[in-house]
């Protein structure tokens, strides 16, 4: 399918089709090196064909019933709770079942879930709860910028330090890469904690496919208890709302992201992610690893609500494809709606056509995607898709005043994913990435009302005029799609 479309390209211009049959061969030389790149290193890693494992209602190898710090019939009770739940069909508590055993990680119940939109709310939440902590401070995030945003935080973790709390930061190597070391070693000599993820360093360049791995993550948790996550980093280009002015002080556009605040049991299963690596990096450099044991790491914690909540932690070069399977199985098994926004898409063809095959069997299918971005090769491997999606009546829309970074998706007003987890090959092969799944049709009609709210500062795409764009887009988005598995 993909191969045909790099083939032969159709453009119309003035009047005429012409047909482009060397575009292919021209398009290989000029991408030559970095195809190159491709097959040197590990870009040929691909992801598992879902299809067979969702038809058999496949159990995955190698689990030994469910991932994280519940027993392994912890998950099938939870499910069986949902039975009173006259907003949870048995229809979607066969799902849940079936993603159970898919992913591994527990579903779990008793939980407080708040939407954040945008960093404002985000960071006045997530300031707020770390002003509160009494015992310690984690925090996982791909880009830690030593900016006012980044300032005024090592302010008050090392404050929370001098009080007497432990906090840990893993940054990613790469994310972060335009923070001065500077910055770090203060919070270092303040007693912090920290691990630099897969650095740019002698050895991490000597090394590609290790430094092809980074650690993508957004997670906040405060005490075991409290968890913050979702596409939100520590930088002051995420401060500014992008539903009130178009743009910032500085002309630039305003950025469009979602965050969850998570309360509750679900904490330790965030908890246990971020231990586990910090732990496996702890190691490597002569650090004190944590306890996995009930206690300090892993309090005790009541019931805060009634949401159901499934952490999804994505282990980067892992044979998990935990969140990949989740989108998978969560769109094939879609009966009305699959609403997606996502700031990178880039999706495999196993993908593309469980969409397609969504709206061929009726489901009202949308996704919500950047009209600017800042990965412009990114968003041309995103265009190359728009004309097979719209040929199956898939609607496409573009944000236009804001900088979508959004990761999320809402499918049939039930099933919700928040996260860092992008729809392309890096999120799903290559990073740590951190997502959690909310069920529930209260939580899900949050997530729909964003979802509109998006759609009403967004053009919608239109198959006949979106075949009459440019040759040089074209040229370009061919081109992205040629590189695709490293975007």
């Amino acid at each position: 399918m993909r191969m045909e479309r790099l083939l032969v390209m159709r453009i119309s211009f003035e009047g005429r089709e012409i047909i482009l049959k060397k575009a292919h061969a021209v398009l290989i030389r000029l991408c030559s090196p970095v195809l190159m790149l491709w097959l040197l290193f590990p870009g040929c890693a691909s992801l598992p064909e879902i299809g067979n494992r969702l038809d058999r209602n496949w159990v995955q190898e190698n689990r030994e019933g469910v991932r994280g710090i519940y027993g392994p019939g912890f998950a099938e009770t939870v499910v069986e709770l949902t039975a009173g739940d006259e907003m949870v069909s048995e229809d979607v508590r066969r799902f849940l079942r079936m993603e159970q055993e898919l992913l591994g990680h527990p579903l779990i119940h008793g939980n407080k879930v708040k939407l954040l939109v945008d960093t404002p709310a985000t960071l006045k939440a997530m300031f707020q709860a770390m002003e509160n902590a009494r015992d310690h401070i984690h925090i996982e995030s791909y880009l830690f910028s030593d900016d006012s945003v980044g300032w005024r935080l090592s302010n008050l973790l090392l404050k929370k330090r001098s009080d007497g709390l432990e906090v840990r930061i893993i940054y990613d190597g790469v994310g972060s890469r335009g923070s001065s070391p500077e910055f770090f070693e203060r919070l270092r000599r303040g007693g912090i904690e920290i691990i630099e993820f897969h650095p740019l360093d002698l050895p991490g360049v000597l090394n590609p496919p290790r430094l092809n791995l980074r650690n993508h993550r957004k997670l906040l948790i405060v005490d075991g208890k409290v968890v913050f996550t979702g596409g939100i980093n520590i930088a002051d280009g995420y401060a500014r709302g992008s539903f009130t002015k178009v743009r910032g002080k500085n002309g630039k556009l305003r950025n469009r992201d979602t965050q969850l605040r998570i309360e509750g049991p679900a904490a330790a299963e965030f908890q246990m992610a971020f231990l586990r690596v910090w732990n496996e990096k702890a190691a490597e450099s002569g650090m004190g690893l944590l306890r996995y044991e009930r206690g300090r790491y892993f309090p005790f914690l009541e019931e805060k609500g009634h949401e159901l909540v499934r952490a999804v932690p994505v282990i980067a070069g892992g044979e998990g494809y935990e969140m990949y399977m989740a989108y998978m199985a969560a769109i094939k098994n879609a009966r009305s709606r699959i609403w997606i926004t996502q700031a990178y898409f880039v999706p495999s063809e196993e993908l593309l056509d469980a969409l397609r095959q969504a709206a061929l069997r009726g489901v009202d299918v949308r996704l919500v995607l950047p009209g600017v971005s800042d990965h412009t090769l990114v968003q041309a491997c995103s265009r190359f898709h728009y004309e097979f999606l719209l040929e199956y009546g898939i609607q496409v829309y573009e944000r236009l005043d804001a900088m979508l970074h959004a990761k999320t998706a809402v499918i049939d007003g039930v099933w919700s994913t928040v996260g860092s987890s992008n729809m392309d090959f890096r999120s799903f092969l290559y990073n740590h990435e951190a997502n959690a799944i909310v069920v529930g049709r209260r939580f899900g009609a949050r997530m729909e009302k964003l979802f509109l709210r998006d759609i009403s500062r967004s053009r919608k795409i239109v198959l006949e005029e979106w075949r009459k764009r440019p040759v040089g887009s074209r040229i370009m988005e061919t081109i992205g799609s040629l590189v695709e598995r490293w975007m």
